[in-house]
């Protein structure tokens, strides 16, 4: 090992000097984390001396409580010898640690402002759940603006001549004069709204604005008046109400006038891609203080805090569009806000910018007309969507997008029309004429522009393709080249093509080998990467003379998608395949449909059918509706007996408690308006043990403690035995035939008290119909047997 001369000690005696001179400063207590599993090796250089072996029993109580604050401080040099009484030449060696990172460490965040992973997906999926319901508030509201008798009373408000301004001919020599028509009428509806709607009060629904993270703190309260479709007519008829009750009913009012319009709702969820730590002040994450309010049944309050005051009046969360027939196109109308009427062509001024952008960001703009249909029109408001706003929405991965048509799918409440071709097209012209963005972060990920050094691994450009732009860094000094997405070619393995119904060609050749593991062993190899073009599609060997399929050395069949099934064969797939075709002595081969890749790199591959030829596919369905059939018959059987025998318990404990009352008679203080006296009202000791050991050698009950004899629980014979519940013939009723130590059954008016003959004969001729009924029915459970104290249970 290196040894430390002595001018290192000098130095550091010097500093420890200095820093003891200086006023301490409180330290702030790091986390300390488990250390477990090993993965990745770090270097921790400890000085050790012999001066400080020495020494080490006289540090102080105080010194070793610094050190638990924290694990390095200028006192751990404490014990070195000041220059007269230090050995010049003490053997001072210098040693290094290999430590290791805990697991933890892998799931703190990188940053000290930034959340960790499940912060992020409680995020995402509150973001997900807002803008659901969000969506469905959208719909309601726009089911109460065709309401017929909303419509009589509002169309009142528009004259004839204005009306025949929204219904303008067409003009075949100029048809702009039409659609100018149609501008000037709508222009009118909004002065006469303006004068309808003259009492304009603050927001109703606060949460219509985007919230902070920090704002989900509580306390919540719901607000002091639900609206109703009969307040929101109210409120429209008589032109009072918040901005965005004046933007709906103004577009109830148009269509009142036959006007195709539609009611666009700027939706505002909280921004999922904020992963910002919430503030110091807040004692618990949004989602474990969710899931105490909603525990606790607390009322939920929403507390939205604006910081520029004005601009939720400014710019609207409602607005309008109207379908311009002449043109083909969409007029924009923000009746409240700004109150403007555009035709927007790359930008619109309903767009929020700067501060007020806080509270409002163009994100999901969902249009509903009526008809019924639901339409994501956010394309139409945006100017950067590809690079900027698909950043912040759901869709930015596939399966985001995916929940998010299949939410469009089910709002939409029409067919598709012609109009919503006209808008789609519109929609591409738009992303065509974004263009490329002007920085590196927006290319990346970008739907449509890629630069060549953001390539992935099985990834190339094709062949002779050309830049289609180029991207300069911030010094200028270099230029990069930027590509379109449709120029790349997507490589994949011989085993993926494989899984995808495909072979390789003979004599191809790979135009890419990238670095990998090998799954088993986890040794580093390179894998060779082919494009589609150098692909076939696979199609598997027929069937044999007799049926039989071919497998491969395994014993299986692989069919991951539909082309690979042989000709004149067919997948069946049930967790029972397998066994049906067994007992029908088929030809079959187990199909192979996927992999499960677990830990300690194992991959099993899952069975989920058979392939058969098709001859036989109504026999293994019908053998597989039987077994299953069989499989929940058994169940059916399996919990009946559990329940059965849970009553035959029931009965012997109740048994057992009669004995005891008549025995040792009811304790003093027992309830006596109650149907049975509670478990603590009698002695549950060393008699109740006996009782039960003596129960357990009698003569029990197979399945459930009732017995097919007319008159009661056990036979007549046994009826001195039994304490309680256990009647004889039906001769027994009266009192002489009865035993004598039998007690009667208690009622809710006589507990522990065996004296009421007519409880005991009400409750045994209860007994008698009800086994009377049981042992007539014809699906019956319960049949006789020669012996008097045996049964048998029968399925149905």
């Amino acid at each position: 090992m290196a040894k430390l001369s002595e001018e290192y000690f000098d130095l550091v005696r010097s500093a420890i000097r200095e820093d003891k001179q200086l006023p301490k400063r409180k330290r702030r207590r790091l986390p300390k984390y488990k250390q477990e599993v090993p993965q990745e090796p770090s270097v921790v250089i400890n000085l050790e001396s012999e001066a400080s072996d020495n020494n080490s029993g006289s540090k102080s109580s105080d010194h070793n409580s610094q050190l638990e604050d924290d694990d390095f401080d200028s006192e751990d040099f404490e014990d070195i010898l000041e220059p007269d009484t230090a050995r010049p030449s003490t053997v001072r060696d210098l040693s290094i640690t290999l430590d290791a990172k805990t697991p933890d460490d892998a799931s703190k965040p990188k940053s000290k402002n930034t959340i960790g992973n499940e912060e992020r997906k409680f995020r995402k999926s509150y973001h997900m759940l807002h803008l659901l319901a969000l969506m469905i508030h959208g719909r309601i509201r726009n089911t109460w603006l065709n309401d017929s008798k909303l419509h009589s009373k509002l169309s009142r408000l528009v004259p004839d001549d204005v009306f025949e301004l929204l219904h303008p001919k067409k003009d075949d020599e100029l048809p702009l004069r039409s659609t100018r028509k149609l501008l000037d009428g709508l222009k009118k509806c909004m002065e006469i709204w303006w004068k309808h709607f003259d009492q304009i009060t603050r927001w109703e629904t606060q949460g219509l604005f985007m919230i902070r993270w920090d704002e989900l703190d509580g306390p919540w309260e719901q607000p002091a008046r639900y609206m109703s479709q009969k307040l929101f007519n109210k409120k429209v008829l008589h032109g009072k109400g918040s901005s965005e009750v004046a933007a709906q009913g103004f577009v109830a009012m148009l269509r009142s006038c036959g006007v195709n319009a539609r009611l666009v709702f700027n939706i505002q969820p909280p921004d999922f891609t904020d992963h910002k730590l919430i503030h110091a002040s807040s004692t618990k994450n949004p989602g474990e203080y969710l899931a105490d309010q909603a525990s606790s049944g607390s009322r939920v309050k929403w507390k939205v805090r604006s910081k520029v005051k004005g601009t939720e009046s400014k710019h609207s969360i409602f607005w309008c569009e109207v379908w311009d027939k002449i043109s083909k196109k969409w007029i924009t109308i923000d009746p409240m806000g700004q109150r403007i009427i555009e035709q927007i062509r790359f930008k619109t001024s309903l767009e929020p910018q700067g501060k007020a952008r806080q509270n409002n960001i163009f994100r999901y703009i969902i249009a509903y007309d009526r008809k019924d249909g639901c339409r994501d029109v956010t394309r139409r408001y945006t100017t950067h969507f590809n690079s900027k706003v698909r950043k912040r929405r759901i869709t930015k991965d596939v399966e985001g997008e995916k929940w998010f048509q299949r939410v469009l799918s089910l709002l939409q409440g029409r067919r598709r029309t012609r109009t919503d071709d006209l808008e789609d097209a519109y929609f591409k012209e738009r992303d065509e004429g974004e263009g490329i963005p002007d920085n590196m972060q927006d290319l990346r990920s970008h739907p449509y522009y890629v630069l060549e050094n953001d390539l992935k691994w099985n990834e190339i450009l094709k062949t002779g393709c050309k830049e289609c732009g180029f991207l300069r860094t911030k010094n200028n000094s270099t230029s990069l080249k930027v590509f379109r997405r449709d120029d790349i070619l997507t490589l994949k393995t011989a085993r993926t093509w494989y899984t995808e119904g495909r072979i390789l060609k003979s004599g191809a050749k790979a135009m890419k080998t990238a670095k990998s593991r090998d799954f088993k062993t986890g040794e580093p190899t390179e894998e060779r990467l082919y494009p589609y073009s150098a692909t076939d599609l696979f199609i598997p060997e027929p069937l044999g003379l007799n049926n039989e399929v071919s497998t491969n050395v395994y014993g299986n069949i692989d069919i991951y998608v539909d082309t690979m099934i042989p000709r004149g064969s067919c997948l069946v797939e049930s967790p029972v395949a397998v066994k049906a075709a067994a007992f029908l002595r088929v030809e079959f081969a187990k199909a192979v449909t996927s992999f499960k890749f677990e830990k300690k790199r194992v991959a099993k591959p899952q069975i989920t059918g058979v392939v058969i030829a098709q001859d036989y596919r109504e026999a293994i369905e019908a053998m597989i509706d039987g077994i299953e059939y069989s499989m929940e018959e058994d169940e059916r059987q399996e919990r009946e007996l559990e329940s059965l025998r849970c009553w035959d318990m029931l009965l012997a404990k109740l048994r057992i408690k009669q004995r005891l009352i008549a025995k040792h008679g009811a304790v003093n203080g027992s309830n006596e308006s109650s149907e049975w006296p509670e478990r603590s009202s009698f002695d549950t000791g060393a008699a109740q043990e006996e009782d039960l050991e003596n129960y357990s050698n009698e003569e029990s009950f197979e399945t459930g403690g009732f017995l097919p004899e007319a008159g009661g629980f056990v036979p007549e014979t046994a009826a001195s035995d039994v304490v309680s519940g256990g009647f004889g013939s039906e001769d027994e009723n009266s009192p002489s035939q009865r035993p004598e130590n039998l007690p009667a059954v208690p009622t809710s008016t006589s507990v522990g008290k065996p004296t009421a003959e007519n409880d005991y004969s009400d409750y045994e001729d209860f007994m008698k119909d009800m086994m009377h009924d049981e042992s007539d029915h014809p699906n019956s459970n319960f049949s006789k047997t020669d012996s008097d104290s045996d049964f048998h249970y029968e399925s149905e």
